[in-house]
């Protein structure tokens, strides 16, 4: 038998999943988990028929309901005949089975790597996008949960509306996010366990400005108020070569008051002690949920 170390290149939509890291556990075999990402990938491989049970470990992990442009797994497969599979082959296969079975979920492209690759430590970078729509409270003249949220951007956009937002400030301001801070207050599990290296360097934390995912002129019904110039959306990129257990998450802090901070319409010195790592209670929970 030759054992073959894969590289795979995964894109995800993950709003049904429950994460990306594989939650049922157990000795072997193990029970399939169609409810992750690494769950649904192991059982697409099965499809390959090699000797072992395919066993995927993922170069990074989300949370449930965010998105995969571009990430990796990697994953052994021993074949009796001695042959090594053809990465092509791997790659066409996986996409198939995850059509026919409706899993939104596609493999970009597969290599073979040496045995002690590992693409966790690996990773040069991670780099997490987030879009936010700014709708223009003034311009609709409804109350807030009554604004058109188009259906294109159903779980691909976080809103906020408001006649104050400052775009400018918002992108000079995320800046502060670059550089080597302590992320501690930004964490979930764990965050007070003393012990735990918290600091992580940023080497990017960029706003730049965005553009809706509507498809043509018939995305804005004319009987809605308002025109889609009233929507501004902004992409914000945050790089780094790791991250914490949730540090990005928006989970872990409400978006609407980060934004406030960030666009100048609140003081920042909440926001710069948390990156010193001040402690939630010291700062009234300011920015988290």
């Amino acid at each position: 038998m030759a054992l073959n170390r894969y590289l795979l290149h995964v894109s995800y939509i993950g709003t049904n999943f429950h994460g990306a890291q594989r939650q049922v556990v157990g000795t072997f075999p193990r029970k399939d988990d169609p409810s992750t990402v690494q769950g649904q990938l192991e059982i697409a491989l099965k499809q390959l028929n090699s000797c072992n049970e395919p066993i995927i470990a993922l170069s990074s992990r989300t949370d449930s309901g965010v998105h995969a442009l571009n990430t990796t797994c990697h994953v052994d497969l021993f074949r009796a005949n001695g042959l090594h599979y053809e990465p092509r082959t791997i790659t066409l296969c996986l996409n198939k089975y995850f059509k026919k079975h409706e899993v939104p979920i596609r493999i970009l492209k597969t290599f073979i790597v040496p045995n002690d690759f590992h693409c966790q430590h690996k990773a040069v970078s991670r780099t997490y996008l987030y879009r936010l729509g700014v709708i223009n409270a003034n311009a609709l003249n409804l109350a807030p949960h009554l604004h058109l949220l188009p259906i294109e951007e159903l779980q691909r956009c976080h809103f906020l509306c408001t006649d104050t937002f400052d775009g400018e400030k918002f992108k000079l301001n995320a800046k502060l996010f670059e550089g080597l801070h302590d992320f501690r207050t930004f964490m979930g599990r764990g965050s007070h366990e003393l012990h735990k290296m918290t600091r992580r360097l940023v080497h990017r934390a960029e706003v730049l400005d965005g553009k809706s995912l509507l498809y043509g002129p018939y995305s804005w019904p004319s009987v809605m108020p308002g025109t889609c110039q009233d929507y501004k959306f902004y992409d914000v990129y945050v790089q780094a070569t790791g991250f914490l257990y949730r540090q990005v998450s928006n989970r872990n802090f409400d978006f609407d008051k980060l934004g406030a901070y960030l666009c100048g319409e609140n003081p920042l010195s909440p926001l710069l002690a948390f990156l010193n790592g001040a402690p939630r209670a010291t700062q009234s929970g300011n920015l988290t949920r």
